[in-house]
Parts: structure tokens; C-alpha cells; sequence
């Protein structure tokens, strides 16, 4: 956890391995690819934000061997 005394937020900062690890001996027949698109505050994010994702979830979804995808965030 982080602490920014310049904006008084606290930050958790856990990837997307750091979430993953957590199921990956509940589904060992799984394949996961992990991604961390951003880690920011969910108060900065904005359209080009919002939409850089959208192109992403899109390419990924076009991969054959990809069958679905996850997006996680935090709350504030």
C-alpha cells in the first residue's frame, strides 16, 4: 500500500500477477496471460483511457487461442 501525503490518496499497488497467483493452484488447467493496462486511480481515468483498453480487449479477443478476458480494478 502507498501513501501519497501530496494528494492524500492511498494506492494499492497489486498486478495482475499479484492476482493470478492467488487462483493458479485452484485452476491449474487454466492458461492465463496477464496484462496490466494501467494502474491508476480509477478517478484519472478518461475516454482515451477507456478506449486505449477497449483496443486492446479487442485484439486480444481476435487471438485464436484466447477465449475470454478479465478486466479487475479498484475502487477509490
Amino acid at each position: 500500500m502507498l501513501f501519497a501525503a501530496d494528494t492524500q490518496d492511498v494506492r494499492v499497488r497489486s498486478s495482475g500477477h499479484d492476482l493470478a497467483a492467488g487462483v493458479a493452484e485452484a485452476l491449474p488447467h487454466i492458461d492465463l496471460a496477464i496484462e496490466d493496462v494501467f494502474n491508476m486511480p480509477s478517478f484519472e481515468m478518461d475516454l482515451d483511457c477507456a478506449f486505449e483498453l477497449v483496443r486492446k480487449i479487442d485484439a486480444r479477443l481476435r487471438e485464436e487461442e484466447v477465449s475470454s478476458v478479465v478486466v479487475t480494478h479498484g475502487t477509490d
